[in-house]
């Protein structure tokens, strides 16, 4: 008896002394901030403007008119990034 105590509570120390990997739902993970409207809208509408701009100065240094580039660009951002429209205020 007097040989398994130490052994038992050196067992223990280890096991609880080591680190929160033994018991993984005591681990608090980080809160992130909420997204700000205030802040995303605007950045959002500030990457629209220049990739809508870039594409469409890529059209036209391939022949296309300006008019009918700058309409295929938004058409092509509309598709590929309706997710980062910026929803307008009412």
């Amino acid at each position: 008896m007097k040989r398994i105590f130490p052994a038992a509570l050196a067992a223990l120390v280890l096991i609880v002394g080591s680190g929160c990997h033994y018991f993984p739902h005591f681990k608090r993970k980080p809160k992130l901030p909420k997204e700000d409207q205030a802040i995303a809208a605007p950045i959002e509408r500030e990457f629209q403007k220049r990739w809508i701009e870039k594409r469409a100065g890529d059209l036209v240094a391939a022949g296309l008119a300006a008019d009918a580039a700058h309409a295929q660009a938004a058409a092509e951002f509309q598709a590929q990034f309706s997710y980062a429209i910026p929803k307008q205020k009412p």
